[in-house]
């Protein structure tokens, strides 16, 4: 089984996948990535971060590229994003998980990763969990982990507000059959309030 969490920046969507890894005893999905690394990360646990963040980024992506010719990852996708006052891109790759039917993995992607994932490995192998939580509790949180520029935040509550639309959401769930959302403000212990099915 892969649970997958999905929900926009700063959601609380890794405290979930920590809380799984920690209580559960579900294997951390560990995916490549371009992006630097924040302070509180850790390379191989958080990610596989490609090259360091003193390297410029178009080498990073290039160093990305040639290990995707290698066939290492399962799926990969880039984004388009704003690094030091400038447009770039960051990849990230996904690793091969076969044996999903076996162990219980547990990973943070998006959208369109989750809908990969459910084509890749079959809607009863993928558990898909949409994190909502409030705009200004977002801010707060990608505040204090640091790492994020304001002009790349403001970009990205735009781009989330479209990503994660209804439509969107429901798009998923006619994908993956059903996909269970919650509202966390991780105080508060609480499982699934409602879930979205397929239309």
């Amino acid at each position: 089984m892969i649970r997958i969490y999905v929900g926009k920046s700063a959601s609380g969507k890794d405290f979930m996948l920590n809380r799984d890894v920690k209580e559960n005893g579900l294997i951390r999905v560990v995916s490549t990535t371009t992006r630097p690394i924040r302070p509180a990360e850790k390379d191989g646990v958080d990610y596989h971060f490609v090259g360091n963040k003193d390297i410029p980024t178009e080498i990073r992506n290039e160093e990305f590229l040639k290990l995707a010719e290698t066939g290492c990852f399962k799926e990969y996708r880039c984004y388009d994003t704003i690094e030091n006052d400038r447009k770039t891109q960051w990849y990230y790759g996904s690793p091969d998980l076969s044996d999903c039917d076996k162990k219980d993995y547990v990973a943070v992607v998006d959208l369109g990763g989750a809908a990969e994932f459910v084509k890749l490995y079959g809607a009863e192998n993928c558990e898909i969990i949409y994190v909502k939580a409030d705009d200004d509790l977002r801010f707060l949180r990608s505040d204090k982990r640091g790492g994020m520029e304001r002009d790349e935040w403001e970009r990205r509550c735009v781009d989330d507000a479209v990503k994660f639309s209804d439509e969107k959401i429901q798009d998923l769930a006619n994908i993956a059959g059903k996909v269970h959302v919650i509202n966390k403000e991780f105080e508060i212990n609480n499982v699934s309030e409602w879930d979205i099915t397929a239309a």
